[in-house]
Protein backbone atom coordinates (compact mmCIF):
# COMPACT_ATOMS: atom_id res chain seq x y z
CA UNK A 1 0.00 0.00 0.00
CA UNK A 2 1.46 3.40 -0.89
CA UNK A 3 2.49 5.72 1.89
CA UNK A 4 0.30 8.57 3.07
CA UNK A 5 3.11 10.88 2.01
CA UNK A 6 2.37 10.10 -1.63
CA UNK A 7 -0.17 12.94 -1.52
CA UNK A 8 2.62 15.42 -0.84
CA UNK A 9 4.46 14.10 -3.90
CA UNK A 10 1.54 14.38 -6.34
CA UNK A 11 2.33 17.33 -8.57
CA UNK A 12 0.57 16.60 -11.85
CA UNK A 13 -2.08 14.29 -13.15
CA UNK A 14 -1.45 12.34 -16.32
CA UNK A 15 -4.14 14.11 -18.33
CA UNK A 16 -3.85 17.85 -17.84
CA UNK A 17 -0.37 18.38 -16.47
CA UNK A 18 -1.73 20.46 -13.61
CA UNK A 19 -1.58 20.09 -9.85
CA UNK A 20 -4.14 17.66 -8.47
CA UNK A 21 -5.76 18.57 -5.17
CA UNK A 22 -6.50 15.75 -2.76
CA UNK A 23 -10.29 16.03 -3.01
CA UNK A 24 -9.99 15.94 -6.81
CA UNK A 25 -7.63 12.98 -6.53
CA UNK A 26 -10.13 11.07 -4.38
CA UNK A 27 -12.97 11.83 -6.79
CA UNK A 28 -10.95 10.38 -9.67
CA UNK A 29 -10.08 6.98 -8.18
CA UNK A 30 -12.37 3.94 -8.21
CA UNK A 31 -14.29 2.99 -5.09
CA UNK A 32 -12.25 -0.15 -4.34
CA UNK A 33 -9.04 1.89 -4.21
CA UNK A 34 -10.73 4.66 -2.23
CA UNK A 35 -11.86 2.00 0.25
CA UNK A 36 -8.32 0.67 0.54
CA UNK A 37 -7.04 4.19 1.30
CA UNK A 38 -9.77 4.64 3.90
CA UNK A 39 -8.73 1.41 5.64
CA UNK A 40 -5.03 2.33 5.44
CA UNK A 41 -5.62 5.77 6.90
CA UNK A 42 -7.91 4.41 9.65
CA UNK A 43 -5.21 1.94 10.69
CA UNK A 44 -2.63 4.72 10.86
CA UNK A 45 -4.94 6.68 13.16
CA UNK A 46 -5.25 3.60 15.40
CA UNK A 47 -1.44 3.41 15.51
CA UNK A 48 -1.20 7.11 16.39
CA UNK A 49 0.56 8.09 13.16
CA UNK A 50 0.02 11.72 12.10
CA UNK A 51 -3.45 11.71 13.63
CA UNK A 52 -4.42 15.27 12.70
CA UNK A 53 -3.43 14.86 9.03
CA UNK A 54 -5.01 11.43 8.84
CA UNK A 55 -8.31 12.69 10.24
CA UNK A 56 -8.27 15.46 7.64
CA UNK A 57 -7.85 12.83 4.93
CA UNK A 58 -10.71 10.76 6.35
CA UNK A 59 -12.92 13.83 6.25
CA UNK A 60 -12.12 14.42 2.58
CA UNK A 61 -12.78 10.77 1.77
CA UNK A 62 -16.05 10.79 3.72
CA UNK A 63 -17.25 13.79 1.70
CA UNK A 64 -16.40 11.93 -1.49
CA UNK A 65 -18.25 8.83 -0.27
CA UNK A 66 -21.31 10.98 0.39
CA UNK A 67 -21.10 12.43 -3.14
CA UNK A 68 -21.03 8.88 -4.50
CA UNK A 69 -24.11 8.04 -2.42
CA UNK A 70 -22.34 5.22 -0.63
CA UNK A 71 -21.99 4.39 3.03
CA UNK A 72 -18.69 4.03 4.84
CA UNK A 73 -19.55 0.35 5.41
CA UNK A 74 -19.93 -0.17 1.65
CA UNK A 75 -16.66 1.64 1.06
CA UNK A 76 -14.84 -0.52 3.60
CA UNK A 77 -16.22 -3.70 1.98
CA UNK A 78 -14.94 -2.52 -1.40
CA UNK A 79 -11.54 -1.76 0.10
CA UNK A 80 -11.32 -5.08 1.92
CA UNK A 81 -12.15 -6.97 -1.28
CA UNK A 82 -9.45 -5.06 -3.15
CA UNK A 83 -6.87 -5.69 -0.42
CA UNK A 84 -7.74 -9.41 -0.36
CA UNK A 85 -7.22 -9.66 -4.12
CA UNK A 86 -3.84 -7.95 -3.88
CA UNK A 87 -2.73 -10.08 -0.92
CA UNK A 88 -3.70 -13.34 -2.61
CA UNK A 89 -1.80 -12.58 -5.83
Amino acid sequence: MPSFLMFDAIKKNSLGGRRVERNEFYSSIPKHLLGAFYIYISKNIEKGIKIKKMRTELGIIEKEVSKRRMTISELIKEGESFIQLKVLK
